[in-house]
């Protein structure tokens, strides 16, 4: 006889390291025009990353784009204008500072910078998804030792162990406060991450006691 149950179980962590996700949008009559524009708005933001003390390695180019702009398009003519933009990805090992980031590079660029997005996760996952499959473990190990009890049975060994698909993850995301309540910027505040683990696990039963 066997006993086969799944458990669940979660382990959390506040975000140390947020993700920045900044960029620069240009308009120009050309599309040379507006790569050069996009260019310099771009340099401003680096030199603003390089005043706030945000090394090279820890940003990095995501996207660059060109396009006509269809709004200027008139019938019978072609574009008399073309977008160009580019996206940058900061990684800070501060995510308090993520606000003061963002107000320094907008003040460098100008009407030309963007914020696109900010995500808070935890630098080093993996001490977190192993307490979490820790507490999978016991949540399956207490049941599995219940219903053999109930059946008047001992846990005997392990047969087979199957990771499985954790439930929906369960976050408290980051929240960017009124820029108007921090005077370097909008104010973060990390929150709490929950890494969830499952796992399947079936028993061997062995003669135990009577039905309990």
């Amino acid at each position: 006889m066997t006993v086969t149950v799944a458990g669940s179980g979660a382990a959390t962590a506040v975000p140390d390291t947020a993700l920045l996700q900044l960029g620069v949008e240009s308009r120009g009559s050309t599309p040379a025009e507006a790569l050069d524009v996009c260019g310099r708005a771009l340099d401003q933001i680096l030199a603003a990353l390089d005043a706030e003390g945000v090394e090279p390695a820890r940003r990095a180019t995501s996207g660059l784009e060109l396009h006509e702009d269809w709004e200027t398009r008139q019938p019978g003519r072609g574009p008399v204008a073309y977008l160009a933009g580019a996206r940058l990805t900061v990684r800070l090992d501060r995510p308090a500072r993520a606000g003061q980031v963002a107000a320094a590079a907008v003040a460098a660029a100008g009407d030309a910078a963007r914020v696109h997005g900010l995500e808070l996760v935890v630098g080093d996952p993996a001490a977190v998804a192993a307490a979490a499959r820790d507490a999978a473990w016991r949540d399956a190990l207490a049941r599995a030792g219940q219903y053999a009890a109930r059946a008047g049975s001992a846990l005997g060994p392990v047969l087979e162990i199957k990771d499985a698909p954790p439930p929906p993850p369960d976050a408290r995301p980051m929240r960017l406060l009124a820029a108007e309540a921090a005077p370097g910027g909008p104010a973060v505040e990390p929150g709490e991450t929950t890494v969830w683990a499952a796992v399947t696990v079936t028993w061997a039963l062995e003669p135990g006691p009577g039905p309990g």
